[in-house]
């Protein structure tokens, strides 16, 4: 589901440590709150237009909201 751009991303600049072969609920709900917060906090401009960040983090919660 995540690429592995989107799987480092995750982990590493969120540091949430998920295991993407064993996800639970609590995972899923994990990487949405700080995407979200990420996105909110750090990648919209004044105009609440995403940076290329912010694109990265909308993919994101694209695929969450998906499934």
């Amino acid at each position: 589901m995540f690429t592995n751009e989107e799987k480092r991303y995750i982990n590493e600049k969120l540091n949430l440590n998920v295991d993407f072969d064993n996800m639970s609920d609590d995972d899923w709900i994990r990487i949405e709150d700080a995407v979200g917060d990420r996105l909110t906090l750090h990648c919209l401009g004044k105009d609440y237009e995403p940076n290329d960040e912010g694109r990265f983090c909308y993919a994101i919660l694209d695929k969450l909201n998906d499934d």
